[in-house]
């Protein structure tokens, strides 16, 4: 059987043999087994501290609310979802602290874990890393794998503004393909502060564009090749790639 990957909305389908008949299939993708990318966050799991972490780095005031879990599974099941794989949603928490950055992707990782393990078949855990802090990026990690059954870790596009394939982050780049550990990235908005602040085209279209300058980035750079055994899952069918890869594949040949 082959699985495939595909990356609309983060929603992985596991789809039969090619040779399978049409009905087949179609039966198949009429429910979703699994659906990555959903973001989920209680503001008592980080506590009022944490929540001004997160507001300052968007610069918008409280801009974080609750959802009641009981809603979010009367809606998976009214669109057919059994599970969702949950992961911290943007701003992600840039903290020059290291001890501040662990305190609040720690206490996030935990409470998504409880979620999960009081609802074992409807949720799973991507943990967040309280990167740049490559050391403790590494022990959450760890933790989270080892303790709290995380089935990947989830990663920005770019870390507060340096390339997600910067030297520095090799270390925790080397124990996620030791591990074999699935990264699901996400964009926190655009790269290029004030590029796109007006007219909310911040998120509309600038969100997918970094998905795809991260995604021809970690190709460019021999990310890929350098940790292989890390599976990388770009949100949002890799944002613009599929429609510019002739493009991107003619301007590569030409100045290689």
């Amino acid at each position: 059987e082959t699985a495939a990957l595909v990356g609309i909305a983060g929603i992985e389908l596991h789809i039969g043999g090619l040779d399978d008949q049409r009905a087949a299939i179609r039966h198949r993708i009429a429910r979703i087994d699994r659906q990555v990318q959903q973001h989920l966050l209680q503001l008592a799991w980080i506590g009022p501290h944490g929540t001004q972490v997160l507001c300052a780095a968007r610069d918008k005031g409280d801009i974080l609310a609750d959802q009641p879990l009981q809603q979010r599974l009367e809606l998976m099941d009214a669109a057919g979802v059994d599970t969702h794989v949950l992961s911290f949603p943007a701003p992600f928490v840039w903290s020059d602290g290291a001890e501040e950055g662990r305190r609040v992707s720690t206490a996030f990782n935990d409470g998504c874990a409880e979620v999960a393990r009081d609802h074992r078949d409807r949720f799973e855990l991507v943990a967040t890393l309280p990167l740049p802090h490559v050391d403790e990026s590494i022990a959450e990690a760890a933790r989270a794998l080892d303790e709290l059954g995380a089935v990947g870790v989830s990663l920005c596009t770019q870390c507060d503004g340096t390339p997600i394939e910067d030297a520095r982050f090799d270390p925790l780049y080397a124990f996620l393909s030791e591990r074999e550990v699935a990264v699901l990235l996400h964009p926190d908005g655009f790269s290029v502060p004030g590029a796109l602040a007006d007219y909310g085209m911040e998120w509309a279209i600038g969100a997918p564009f970094d998905d795809t300058v991260v995604a021809l980035r970690m190709v460019y750079s021999g990310l890929l090749d350098r940790h292989p055994g890390i599976e990388w899952i770009v949100p949002h069918l890799g944002g613009t790639l599929p429609f510019l890869l002739g493009r991107v594949d003619r301007v590569w040949e030409r100045d290689a």
